[in-house]
């Protein structure tokens, strides 16, 4: 692990303060009313390991796989019921997940609504823009 670091440790709170805001709302940050996503530019650190060349500007575009609220609300009531009934949906052990073909279809549809809903779509499709 100790040839894996290519950011500082001090970006590490602020992603986890983003991640945690943008999942609620400013009067309940954490409430999983939100997908979690987060942009964050930070310089590189040096990691010979992995040939990472330091003091480069990078933006990460961060999505954290959190109970979305906004998401599940707007699916059909049996819809709604199947992820109720899914164990820590949407977390799922990554060893060993045994997922069945109705539980991999919910965690894709959150995950692509999470993307490709209008707060966070252009976030995504702003990382791949070329500047004119």
């Amino acid at each position: 692990m100790r040839n894996n670091q290519v950011f500082p440790s001090e970006a590490f709170s602020e992603l986890l303060q983003g991640l945690w805001k943008a999942s609620g709302n400013e009067a309940s940050p954490g409430s999983n009313a939100h997908p979690a996503v987060f942009q964050q530019t930070m310089q590189t650190q040096k990691n010979d390991w992995f040939g990472v060349a330091g003091d480069k500007s990078v933006t990460v575009l961060w999505n954290y796989l959190n109970p979305v609220n906004d998401w599940t609300s707007a699916l059909r009531p049996e819809v709604q019921d199947l992820v109720a009934e899914t164990s820590h949906f949407p977390n799922t052990p990554t060893l060993e997940t045994h997922l069945t073909a109705t539980q991999v279809n919910l965690l894709s549809s959150q995950t692509a609504w999470c993307v490709a809903n209008p707060e966070n779509a252009e976030k995504c499709t702003a990382l791949f823009a070329t500047e004119g």
